[in-house]
Formats: structure tokens, sequence, C-alpha cells
């Protein structure tokens, strides 16, 4: 993989695990604390989404982002060590030639 690629899917890896850690931590929120559904509907699923989201925001991102940004440094190193492994291992092995002694390879 080129250095490119590997920034690219770290940087997907890293978008998709801060979203999903920041959904995560506001269904928890939301779940510590019930708003009554005598209003309707609607308005009990309006107010538990804008009170999920809401509720703590800046800790949430600030977590979030964090994770996502261990997540992007994580999968650039595997990624990154994966790519050289693999390189290597693609390469033919350097022969060593030395130089012929006197006694030997001469034919009389």
């Amino acid at each position: 993989m080129k250095k490119r690629e590997i920034q690219q899917i770290s940087a997907m890896i890293a978008g998709v695990v801060a979203v999903a850690t920041l959904v995560v931590f506001s269904v928890v929120a939301a779940g510590l604390i019930e708003i009554s559904p005598d209003v309707g509907l609607l308005r009990w699923a309006r107010e538990a989404v804008l009170y999920a989201l809401m509720n703590k925001f800046t800790q949430k991102l600030a977590a979030s982002l964090f994770l996502g940004l261990i997540a992007y440094l994580t999968s650039r190193v595997v990624l990154g060590a994966r790519s050289e492994k693999t390189t290597r291992q693609s390469k033919p092995a350097k022969l060593h030639c030395f130089p012929a002694d006197s006694q030997m390879g001469r034919t009389a």
C-alpha cells in the first residue's frame, strides 16, 4: 500500500470510530434520564433525541475525537507495518559477491 492509501484508510477508520463513539455515548446518556411520554409520542421522541445529543455534548465530542485520533494512529501503525512487511517479502534477496580468491576459480 502507498502512503496516501494508508492515510485515507486510517482517516476513514478514525471517522467511523469517532461517529460510532458519539452515538454510543449519546444512547447511554439518554438512558440515564427518563422523559415522560405523556406529552405525545412525537414530541417525546424529539425531546429524547435532543437530550441524547446535547447533554454534555462537549465532553462526548472531545472523548469521541480522542478515540478517533487513537484509532487513526493505531491503524496507521498497523497498516504501515503490514505494508512494510509485504514490501520486504516481495523483494528478492540481495546477492553478495565476494572477490575471487586467488586459489579458487582458476583453471590450468
